[in-house]
């Protein structure tokens, strides 16, 4: 009956996107079976195919623990949905898009989970499309200490850091339509401070994404007696830093919107009586900064939009993969501080990829590796992202390699080797050539 139920529950969510048919449980239940494991702080890359339409994914949690699933689409025009089941095979969440992301191609999920074991992850594709997608696990387990409250009436003051870690601060929504406010106290570039303020409910569903950069004050306002939020402060930029003020007030006691440190901008003035209230939270006028006598020389960092491509500089077109470990390298993306590579072996679609903050990164590229066997063309895809935020990426495809031919054999060298041409039957029968730039006699492979 349990199995049962958890089928049911999935219909709606998975197997409508698949066959709604025993072949479409068969599907499911043999995903199930080949289910990879997953571990807060992972990231893979992985395929959906119309041979391997549902990717399955497992990981351990605790009652109570925050986890956050977000599955980013490598592959334009592929929509990727995203379902979570419980231990006890309840269907927790089914997501198609992030309603706070930057396109229909991510699905994003966040939870507070609800009991202890092993949760299932299961990726699928809206209207039977192809695709790489790249999934992400995050978790952290609930505080030793309970983060600060934000009374009613009472500001506190947020100092954000440059490359900063998440500030948390929760409140409990009043009798009234409680109303969070986030002021910007600090002068940015070319704007205001660039602040990013996340808020969830008691599920750890996400409610509000309030960002900062061209607004002085944003307002994020919740039902009455609705429970208890959570608040997650960050820069939306982490090489910004500044001031917030949080705020929690009823309707009418929404703060004055004031000017940041250093504005001269002329705002609405509040009626007298505003200043009368005792409850209202009054922020001080900002005194105005000394002039200096001199300018520091400041280099200032490219802005985020400056990154239109990322150039992939190896292996190139001429130099291709070995049967082993790549070693691939691209040139730096303005405004990034992190990367995502990835190879997809085009004979197969198999993929293998990896995450990291430099601009290099080692793969398993062999066919005994995720490849698996290929000597056709491979596709290397490198992402560049400031924080979470996606920047650009770029892609570039390479032949293999002559395997087995010692350190001196490679595509790209002048010299036609053995293992540089496919062959069929017998190894005097040549059809086609892996690696044109050598066998360039030769016919190349399809």
């Amino acid at each position: 009956m349990i199995r049962l139920r958890f089928y049911q529950g999935l219909a709606l969510a998975v197997i409508a996107t698949l066959l709604l048919s025993f072949s479409g449980i068969a599907l499911i239940e043999r995903a199930l079976a080949q289910a990879a494991a997953l571990s807060y702080g992972s990231t893979v890359t992985a395929r959906i195919a119309l041979a391997s339409p549902l990717g399955s994914y497992t990981f351990s949690g605790l009652a109570g623990d925050f986890v956050e699933v977000e599955v980013v689409s490598l592959t334009q025009g592929f929509n990727p949905n995203l379902t979570l089941v419980t231990p006890s095979n309840a269907l927790l969440t089914a997501i198609d898009d992030d309603v706070y992301g930057f396109g229909n191609g991510d699905a994003y999920a966040s939870v507070v989970l609800p009991e202890d074991g092993t949760y299932t992850v299961l990726v699928s594709a809206a209207f039977g499309t192809e695709g790489d997608y790249v999934i992400r696990l995050n978790g952290r387990i609930p505080p030793s200490n309970p983060y600060p409250e934000l009374l009613l009436g009472v500001p506190v003051a947020v100092a954000v850091e440059n490359n900063p870690q998440p500030q948390f601060f929760t409140f409990v929504a009043s009798t009234c339509a409680t109303t969070l406010s986030v002021v910007n106290n600090s002068q940015g570039t070319p704007f205001s401070f660039a602040y990013a303020v996340q808020v969830r409910d008691e599920r750890g569903e996400r409610v509000g994404d309030l960002r900062g950069g061209r607004n002085l004050q944003s307002h994020l306002v919740v039902e009455p007696n609705s429970g208890r939020y959570e608040v997650e402060v960050l820069a939306a930029d982490p090489r910004q830093n500044g001031t917030i003020t949080l705020v929690i007030s009823c309707p009418e006691e929404v703060p004055i919107c004031v000017a940041p440190v250093g504005s001269s901008a002329d705002l609405p003035v509040p009626p007298p009586s505003t200043y009368e209230n005792p409850n209202l939270p009054q922020f001080p006028t900002p005194t105005p900064t000394p002039a200096v006598t001199t300018t520091p020389q400041v280099t200032v960092p490219p802005p985020v939009s400056s990154c239109n491509n990322v150039v992939i500089t190896q292996p190139g077109p001429g130099g291709g993969l070995p049967n082993g470990s790549a070693m691939i390298f691209w040139d730096p993306a303005p405004g990034a501080n992190a990367y995502e590579v990835m190879v997809r072996n085009n004979e197969n679609g198999a993929t293998v990829g990896a995450s990291t903050g430099s601009t290099s990164a080692t793969l398993d590229v062999s066919t005994a590796g995720p490849l698996g066997f290929g000597f056709g063309t491979f596709t290397v895809n490198v992402r560049a992202f400031s924080g979470r935020r996606f920047l650009c990426s770029g892609e570039v495809t390479v032949q293999r390699e002559a395997p087995g031919g010692g350190s001196s054999t490679s595509c790209g060298n002048g010299i036609c080797e053995p293992g540089e041409m496919s062959t069929f039957g017998t190894t005097a029968v040549f059809r086609c050539t892996t690696c044109n730039d050598d066998c360039t006699q030769f016919p190349v492979c399809p």
